[in-house]
């Protein structure tokens, strides 16, 4: 059945107890914004003091709630876990360190940062993209450390603020274990590719081994451009054991090697630089022992020089064809033109220079042909010498006759 107290009159209400234990009832006046007061009845609060009742388990105030906390400084504090089932939605959340101040992880409209500062030593680390795309850093009041930085181009930069590439590092890159690759380059339908590092920095491929018909790798350094023209500039380097060689090649058919110089005008043009004495060329054998020096002013030191003529060595002029000047005609010669013939004069000497090969093949010309005067002039003293001998031999006759 029901359990029943008569007397209380009619009317919603609450059942109250006065000090001396005795029940009766509080009736309830009906109005939203009226709350049970702690003396047992029904009053209305100031509007700053109390959760309105919008509805069904919905209540709103205006004043600073605190969970945990006597007096609050924010809207909601709490002191302790928070544990939520469902989303967050605010115009920036703030995740401060409680009596630490510079550590701080936000979140607004305008991005997020993560930031932490330490006043005693002055340092401060973030990483944020307020205002701006993603960074991370690292300074101190003294000088600043940009570790990440990106900007609206889409590009990275490590230890720059302001990068040029995708990534743009500034400082050494080290990789300890996995495979850098670099793809996208161009010949990149090759095996066994060559790079190579421009003035600029650029790594670009310059050509790749092929097998030619005995099976040796030869680099062929081909590099085309956007119409599949041969671009000549390509460098051609080439190594192999215990040597390092520069080829011709289809791609490159006139290789030219620049030592102090970056247009060669010879297969190897060395270019001294001023105010050196470096010599631009020494060999040593295996002691140390120099063989061969270029000096500075042209000086050549050798132990020996060995010439190889692909002309004739003089020793036609001992062919009964050859033509020998008669010695009235090679007098001629030198009173027109102040030397030998097929000798080269001063003029052409200092304008030209000699060369040793063939100033020695003339030199020896030279000498055989005075050779073959000797042995005219020999024939003709001899001559000479049988006819005094006849005269003398005619002239003791008739001496004889005459006594």
């Amino acid at each position: 059945g029901q359990f029943n107290f008569l007397g209380l009159g009619a009317g919603l209400g609450f059942l109250t107890a006065d000090a001396n234990g005795l029940l009766q009832k509080t009736v309830f006046t009906g109005n939203t914004n009226q709350v049970l007061l702690g003396n047992g009845t029904f009053g209305t609060l100031a509007s700053q003091n109390y959760f309105s009742l919008l509805g069904a388990n919905q209540l709103s105030t205006t004043n600073k709630l605190g969970i945990g906390v006597p007096a609050p400084n924010e809207m909601l504090e709490v002191n302790g876990n928070a544990v939520f089932n469902g989303s967050i939605t605010a115009q920036g959340i703030n995740i401060t360190e409680v009596g630490f101040a510079g550590k701080t992880l936000f979140f607004k409209p305008n991005g997020m940062c993560l930031d932490g500062f330490d006043a005693t030593l002055g340092t401060k680390n973030e990483m944020c993209a307020m205002f701006q795309p993603l960074f991370i850093n690292s300074k101190t009041t003294f000088s600043q450390n940009t570790l990440i930085n990106t900007n609206n181009s889409g590009k990275v930069g490590i230890g720059t603020e302001t990068p040029e590439g995708k990534l743009d590092v500034n400082g050494a890159a080290i990789f300890r274990t996995g495979v850098f690759q670099i793809k996208d380059l161009p010949l990149s339908e090759g095996n066994g590719e060559y790079l190579f590092v421009k003035a600029d920095g650029t790594i670009e491929k310059g050509g790749l081994n092929y097998p030619p018909s005995d099976g040796t790798e030869v680099l062929q350094p081909c590099k085309l451009d956007d119409f599949g023209n041969i671009i000549y500039a390509a460098p051609v380097w080439q190594h192999g054991q215990q040597k390092i060689v520069v080829l011709n090649g289809n791609c490159k058919p006139d290789v030219k090697v620049g030592i102090g110089l970056a247009s060669p005008d010879s297969k190897l043009h060395i270019k001294l630089s001023t105010g050196f004495n470096t010599k631009p060329i020494i060999v040593e054998n295996s002691v140390g022992f120099k063989v061969f020096q270029v000096n500075t002013d042209g000086l050549v030191y050798a132990r020996e020089v060995k010439v190889n003529l692909d002309a004739a060595w003089p020793d036609y002029v001992f062919e009964p064809t050859y033509k020998l000047r008669p010695l009235s005609e090679v007098k001629q010669f030198i009173l027109e033109n102040k030397h030998l013939p097929n000798v080269p004069s001063a003029k052409e000497i200092e304008e030209n220079g000699l060369n040793l090969g063939e100033g020695n093949k003339i030199l020896i010309e030279k000498v055989e042909e005075m050779t073959l005067y000797l042995i005219q002039m020999e024939e003709r003293m001899k001559l000479q010498d049988e006819l005094m001998k006849v005269q003398q031999t005619k002239i003791e006759i008739l001496e004889a006759q005459n006594k």
